[in-house]
């Protein structure tokens, strides 16, 4: 039977049949004030969302929107998108729509993502079509310190000998601030 987005039966059954393969394939509903939203977390910091177009318990109405499925990075400092896919148009049969739809969810679950060559984190392309990281590294890491070499053992030192009037530079009046001489 084909789906009919005008008749509110077929659209409370499309919503079950989402909700229904949703809760099949792992997915837990995220709270949200419009539509329903659900998540599965691949890996650390990154989930797949579908954005359901359900509002209480029917999908919308026919023209408002489709059912959406992306990859979001979810570390700090901000939630960024990762990778989109193709809508799932609600037409044809609510079966068909279902399975259109768990393709798509089975693409992001298996989806390559570029990697930061820093951090190794997630990164999306950019405009320029150039990785960039999701996790902002740049601005959170410090460059490592390279480690000084310890310095060199050295025979033991003759004690300091006193200065001599020739060696200490002439400063003015000496007050607690002022610097020490150095011999050189």
């Amino acid at each position: 039977m084909e789906y009919d987005p005008n008749n509110q039966a077929h659209r409370r059954e499309l919503a079950a049949g989402i909700i229904a393969e949703l809760g099949r394939l792992g997915f837990t509903r995220r709270e949200s004030a419009g539509e329903a939203i659900y998540a599965h977390e691949r890996e650390p910091n990154v989930a797949v969302l579908v954005y359901t177009t359900i509002v209480g318990a029917a999908v919308r109405s026919v023209g408002e929107d489709a059912i959406r499925v992306a990859l979001i990075y979810e570390g700090q400092p901000n939630s960024r998108g990762l990778a989109k896919d193709r809508a799932v148009h609600r037409v044809g049969t609510i079966p068909a729509i279902v399975g259109r739809l768990r393709e798509r969810i089975a693409a992001a679950q298996v989806a390559e993502l570029p990697r930061c060559r820093r951090c190794n984190g997630p990164a999306f392309l950019s405009r320029a079509g150039q990785p960039t990281c999701a996790a902002i590294c740049w601005e959170r890491h410090v460059e490592p310190v390279k480690p000084t070499p310890a310095p060199a053992p050295q025979a033991a030192q003759r004690p300091a000998a006193r200065l001599s009037a020739e060696q200490v530079q002439v400063m003015g009046k000496r007050d607690r601030n002022a610097p020490l001489p150095v011999a050189w």
